[in-house]
């Protein structure tokens, strides 16, 4: 599965306010990053919408009509062709404040948003890939130039998703505060 995350560390003194604020810290994180994984989400679906504007190819999908595929360039988001990638694109949201097992990072407090895909082309159009002829004479069949769309997107939306995660526990101690 290709993805990339968002993760929130050691947030000793928010947990704090808010367990003193008698809010779920695991409650508000998760619905935090919820918003912020749906945002990426519905910003990545966007961004696998374009139009292509490299070559055009001939193709047969559904019927058994010809038609044409506009491809994306080198360098730009993939074109849509069948929206296998595009329908693929989902997040969700995992683990818990005061986890008994640390984090990697050490932390016990980790709480972490995830936005991807399971279609395995996903990770060959971001990166770019090459395929060697299979009965080993080590010819190069084909080869495909990055179409990057993951990553950039995420860089792109990198201050929306901070300022919506930021929002969105603030609206939880404010809540809490008049509840």
């Amino acid at each position: 599965m290709m993805e990339a995350g968002v993760k929130i560390f050691g947030v000793r003194q928010l947990i704090a306010n808010l367990e003193a604020l008698g809010t779920s810290v695991e409650r508000a994180s998760k619905d935090a990053l919820w918003k912020a994984g749906a945002h990426l989400e519905r910003e990545l679906k966007i961004k696998l919408s374009r139009q292509g504007t490299g070559k055009t190819w001939p193709t047969r999908f559904k019927t058994k009509r010809y038609s044409t595929h506009v491809a994306s360039a080198p360098g730009q988001p993939p074109a849509v062709m069948n929206d296998i990638l595009r329908a693929s694109i989902t997040h969700n949201v995992t683990g818990r404040v005061g986890a008994e097992l640390p984090d990697p990072g050490g932390s016990k407090d980790v709480v972490r948003g995830y936005v991807g895909t399971s279609v395995e082309y996903g990770a060959a159009l971001e990166f770019g890939s090459s395929m060697m002829h299979p009965f080993g004479n080590q010819k190069l069949v084909s080869r495909i130039e990055p179409r990057p769309w993951l990553y950039v997107t995420i860089a792109e939306n990198a201050n929306e998703v901070a300022r919506t995660v930021t929002d969105s526990l603030r609206d939880a101690i404010r809540k809490a505060k008049k509840g």
